[in-house]
Parts: C-alpha cells; sequence; structure tokens
C-alpha cells in the first residue's frame, strides 16, 4: 500500500517537473528564436554555443543544444548520479523540441538590439528560473562545472560556468566579426541572471532580526500574539562586560518589519536591533520545506 502512494505522489511530481519544464524552456525558446539569433547576440552557455554553429552552418539551434548536451548527459549518468540525469535530460528533450518547433510563425524582432537582448535576458531568467525550481537544469554549462567540480572541489560552480559564458563571447566576436554582439550578450547574460535570482527566491526571501534587550522574554511574547510570527531565545553574553542575557531571533516578511520595530521600541527603547536579509526561509509561515 505504502508503494502505491509513493509511486502515484512521484506520478504527480513528474507531471508538475513536466509542465514547469515546458513553461520554462518556452520563455527561453522565445528568447532565442525572436530576439538573441536575429541580433547576432550569444547568450552564453550551450544555446549560445549553439546559436553561433547555427549562423556558420543552418542546423536549428535546439538540435545543435540537444548533441551537444547527449556527451555531457552520459557523463552525468556516470559521475553524478541517475537522478540527476534523468532529470536533466528530461527537460534537455523538452527544450529541444520547443527550440526548434515550437515557434512557426514567430517574426523576429530587429529594430533595436539593445532592447532585444534586454528582453532576452528577461526571458531567459524568468525561464530558467522557472526550471531550476524544481531541481533541473537545461544541462550544457551546469552540468560541466558539476563535473570539473568532482576534479577540482576548491573551484568555485559559478567562476566555472563564467569562464565557459565568456569563452562563447569571444567567440561570438570571431563568428559576427562584431565586437558589440559580445557586448550584447554580457548584457542578456546580466540580466538572465538578475531575473532568475528573483524567480527563484522572491517568494522564499525574508528577514532576519535579532533583537538584544533586558526584557527578551517580553518581547518574544509580543511579537507572537502581536505580529503573528514565531521568536526564538537564544542566551547571549556580552563581551565587554560578561553580562549574560537572551537575544530574541524572528524571521519575518520584509513588510512587517515595520511593525515588528514598533513592538520592540513600545517594550524597550534601548533594545539593540540588527536586521539582515535572507534569502531563503522555509518552514512554518513561510514556503513550505521541499
Amino acid at each position: 500500500m505504502e508503494t502505491k502512494i509513493k509511486t502515484k505522489i512521484d506520478g504527480k511530481k513528474l507531471c508538475i517537473d513536466i509542465i514547469y519544464d515546458i513553461i520554462g524552456s518556452y520563455c527561453y525558446g522565445l528568447a532565442v528564436n525572436m530576439f538573441t539569433a536575429a541580433n547576432h547576440i550569444a547568450p552564453g552557455g550551450v544555446a549560445g554555443f549553439a546559436t553561433l554553429i547555427n549562423y556558420l552552418t543552418g542546423m536549428k539551434i535546439g538540435m545543435i543544444s540537444f548533441l551537444v548536451n547527449v556527451p555531457l548527459v552520459i557523463m552525468a549518468f556516470m559521475f553524478l548520479g541517475k537522478k540527476f540525469t534523468f532529470r536533466t535530460f528530461k527537460t534537455v528533450a523538452i527544450f529541444t523540441f520547443i527550440m526548434d518547433y515550437g515557434y512557426p510563425n514567430i517574426t523576429p524582432y530587429v529594430k533595436n538590439p539593445l532592447m532585444a537582448a534586454l528582453f532576452a535576458g528577461a526571458l531567459i531568467g524568468v525561464g530558467l528560473g522557472i526550471i531550476l525550481m524544481r531541481g533541473s537544469s537545461t544541462g550544457g554549462t551546469d552540468i560541466i562545472g558539476l563535473l570539473i567540480k568532482r576534479k577540482m572541489p576548491y573551484v568555485s560552480i559559478a567562476k566555472l560556468i563564467l569562464l565557459v559564458d565568456c569563452s562563447v563571447l569571444v567567440m561570438s566576436v570571431i563568428v559576427y566579426k562584431n565586437i558589440e554582439s559580445a557586448m550584447l550578450g554580457l548584457v542578456t547574460m546580466f540580466v538572465a541572471s538578475t531575473v532568475m535570482d528573483k524567480v527563484i527566491y522572491s517568494g522564499d526571501k525574508g528577514v532576519m532580526m535579532f533583537i538584544i534587550s533586558d526584557k527578551s522574554e517580553q518581547i518574544g511574547k509580543e511579537v507572537i500574539n502581536t505580529v503573528g510570527r514565531g521568536a526564538t531565545l537564544i542566551q547571549a553574553k556580552g563581551a565587554f562586560n560578561g553580562d549574560e542575557r537572551q537575544m530574541v531571533l524572528s524571521a519575518v516578511r520584509p513588510s512587517e518589519t515595520a511593525r515588528l520595530k514598533e513592538v520592540v521600541k513600545a517594550i524597550d527603547e534601548k533594545a539593540f536591533i540588527m536586521v539582515t536579509d535572507a534569502t531563503q526561509i522555509m518552514g512554518y509561515g513561510f514556503k513550505p520545506v521541499e
């Protein structure tokens, strides 16, 4: 009975993953088919490399990406595990089909290359963000980075991916014989990275507030009763005079910080408050732990 329930849940999860892959791939594919390829912009990664090969040979961009990803997926299967490989291959297959056949009557935008770079970056960021939210990837630089990381664990994956992307930008100057192609590609990559972070983390972002006061217990109770957020009391000791007191730790939404400050001020105007951004907060009152 338990096995059947597990299978049903996995099947539902797979369907949701595929829906996310389709939506994300459509956004990414629209960016390439409508904005980057026609304006001679290579947006980094395998898609950027495929755009350059497409310009030189006329082969479909999706198919080129697929052929480049096949050996990478095989290596991922050998070194990175079956689960990651299955998710990636599933996304790569969907991405390939949509890239080449999802826009039969689309008219490329070629009036303003800078606007094309900006809108392409936004669409790529949304597309990749949606795909990454489900723990998958479009392959390419992600796999390369993870494989190299196995041999050189001290090297940052982000730096490795940036190195590959920069290599594509350099190649775009050679292929298109135009330095503006690399400049526009850099704009696209920057916008895509910014938007992708917003898509992935915007719903999980919060604020961590640390409050040091002689009335910590009272503040903690008021945070729970008035603000409706949890509060944790942490034992703290002053380094200067050795005084022991409690510190209140509370995770809130950005919009709730002002209200929490009012609560603290009403109880203890001399309280010491530290506020810091939290990229992700999961658990009760926020996004469930996945």
